[in-house]
């Protein structure tokens, strides 16, 4: 059963990486892709509690900062890295 889930998980992994998702943290679940915005590059990141992408990153900000992609998100509270968490 566990093997299963692994396995699982490992064709979750490669899927992600095909369509450009990195895996930040594999405890909550957070992940990050790139997209565009106003014509600058970003990263928007998720978890699985959210029902919309809520946060992005620009390449100009801090490595733990995140900003709200929609306006009436007064305060974010993510935290937001670019190393990859592999659980160990």
């Amino acid at each position: 059963m566990v093997e299963q889930g692994f396995r699982r998980f490992g064709e979750s992994e490669r899927e992600f990486r095909r369509i450009d998702v990195s895996i930040v943290d594999r405890n909550s679940g957070l992940v990050k892709m790139q997209s565009e915005m106003d014509d600058r590059r970003i990263r928007i990141n998720w978890q699985p509690d959210e029902t919309v992408f809520l946060f992005f990153r620009s390449s100009d900000d801090d490595t733990m900062m995140c900003r709200p992609l929609l306006e009436d998100i007064a305060e974010p509270h993510c935290a937001f890295s670019d190393s990859i968490d592999t659980g160990s």
